[in-house]
């Protein structure tokens, strides 16, 4: 092999930069991640900050042909975040009402409080449980509805905050309660 070619680290083997991430932690990445990421619900920002390397080069994205991230060559557990918010959101819709007209005994829409349109992330304090009708009417910037739906989402994740489920920092809530009342 000459000089300078990429040499591709096999599965389940560490990097070099990897075993100085596992020095400085003190522990295997293996259970780092399990306890944090798997156990606890880090984000994956949060994870590689923890870890001082970029995100993608933990969970993936934009590496290049032919290159790994670390938890595919790790093999671990990848959570998926739209998935996870998703279920959260269908198990808040069983047995519920819509929290703007209450009412009950129908299916209700995972609503995005920021649209799609403009990032809006699929995440469990961006899902309100809405009856198709109060669903239009949000996407329609009924003001009576968007006030009734952020006075939803700014309670429910003040409760997750009291509740430290999952466990949230003073900051984390700081964040999502902006984000919610910044909504354009």
């Amino acid at each position: 092999m000459s000089r300078g070619q990429f040499q591709r680290t096999p599965l389940g083997q560490k990097t070099q930069k990897m075993k100085q991430v596992e020095q400085k932690l003190g522990r295997t990445l293996e259970e780092d991640y399990r306890e944090f990421y798997c156990n606890q619900k880090w984000g994956q920002k949060k994870l590689a900050d923890r870890w001082g390397v970029p995100r993608g080069l933990v969970f993936g994205g934009n590496l290049g042909p032919g290159r790994r991230s670390w938890v595919e060559m790790l093999n671990l557990e990848v959570r998926n975040r739209e998935a996870t918010a998703q279920q959260s959101a269908e198990s808040e819709q069983k047995n519920s009402e819509c929290p703007v007209c209450s009412i009950g005994d129908i299916p209700l829409d995972s609503a995005h409080w920021i649209p799609r349109e403009k990032d809006g992330p699929t995440v469990w304090w961006n899902l309100a449980p809405l009856c198709p009708n109060c669903h239009r009417r949000l996407d329609s910037s009924n003001s009576q509805t968007t006030k009734a739906v952020r006075t939803f989402l700014v309670s429910r994740a003040a409760d997750r905050y009291i509740a430290k489920n999952p466990r949230m920092t003073p900051e984390e809530f700081e964040e999502i309660v902006s984000r919610i009342l910044g909504r354009t």
